[in-house]
């Protein structure tokens, strides 16, 4: 059953962003949503960097509290995940941005976005389930697979390639 997130807007109008609480196909379900408000603590009209959105659900819990006139930026190096987030996210569009880049680049993309300060900026370390449940992702612990490895797929070497590289040193 749906569950609703009510923000009041500027207007008086509510708005109410309609998400299921188990995720759908592809969605990563974030654990510590709650300690993650709690410490960031999100106030309406704030910008708030999700520098490793994933698939949007840190995103999803945030954006209730920054709205209508704050904004959340939402960055991640797997543009897979990313994709879904947007898709996730695309409602609330244009307090929503989402920019496929690695959070260490955040200067440069808040500058992309005409922004020089945030109120606050969230980093989730880690991998998601759906990078690990991925077949092809190389990260899985189940399934049979490439042995990539990579966060982002466009570069680097996979992990399967830098092991013969270091093999190959290994040996000479």
């Amino acid at each position: 059953m749906p569950y609703d997130f009510d923000v009041g807007s500027a207007d008086g109008a509510v708005l109410t962003a309609m998400t299921s609480p188990l995720p759908a196909a592809g969605w990563h379900q974030p654990v510590m949503v709650e300690a993650v408000l709690r410490s960031l603590s999100p106030k309406p009209d704030a910008v708030i960097v999700d520098g490793t959105a994933g698939t949007g659900g840190h995103s999803l819990g945030i954006l209730p509290h920054v709205l209508p006139n704050g904004r959340l930026i939402a960055l991640d190096r797997d543009a897979e995940s990313l994709a879904r987030a947007g898709q996730r996210l695309a409602e609330f569009e244009p307090q929503v941005s989402c920019l496929h880049e690695n959070y260490r680049n955040l200067p440069r993309a808040l500058k992309r976005l005409g922004l020089s300060t945030v109120d606050g900026v969230l980093l989730d370390l880690g991998m998601s389930s759906v990078q690990l449940d991925a077949q092809t992702r190389g990260f899985s612990f189940s399934k049979e697979g490439p042995l990539d490895m990579r966060m982002n797929p466009q570069r680097g070497q996979p992990a399967e390639r830098q092991e013969y590289t270091v093999l190959a040193h290994h040996w000479e």
